[in-house]
């Protein structure tokens, strides 16, 4: 026990700030919830683009060779993954004088297949975004710090 008069090391009983903390104090308090929040938004925007994108690109122009060879028209495009494993999950939406038709292709790609199975499936897409997203905004921030 130390006597009532003996100096006392106040460094030992101070409590750091927050934003003094050396571990990555970019991503703590107010600004790093700001900042996660935007790098949420815009994973979420680059993900929804990134699918509308892929079904442009790659499955619309296999949806609109099919309408104009079975002398119907080109309404939408959807995709599901019902749980089974398929060779494509572009599912086309076509209107003919007999009414709607909905008819899965299977004349697209593998390789285009695949990126567009991997585009529009935003549960992969969107956290992959995110964690890019972070990890440039920490590479940034600490080589310009």
């Amino acid at each position: 026990m130390l006597a009532p008069d003996a100096p006392r090391n106040e460094a030992h009983m101070t409590i750091p700030d927050t934003d003094s903390s050396p571990t990555l104090p970019m991503w703590r308090g107010r600004r790093g919830a700001i900042a996660t929040a935007y790098l949420g938004v815009l994973a979420v925007v680059f993900g929804l683009g990134l699918m509308e994108f892929a079904e442009r690109v790659g499955v619309v122009p296999a949806c609109r060779d099919y309408a104009k060879a079975h002398g119907s028209q080109y309404v939408s495009m959807y995709s599901s993954s019902g749980g089974t494993t398929k060779r494509s999950a572009a599912i086309c939406t076509f209107k003919s004088d007999t009414g709607h038709e909905d008819v899965r292709l299977i004349d697209i790609s593998v390789l285009t297949d695949l990126w567009v199975s991997f585009a529009v499936s935003l549960e992969i897409t969107i956290p992959g975004f995110l964690i890019l997203f972070a990890v440039i905004r920490t590479w940034l921030l600490k080589r310009w710090a």
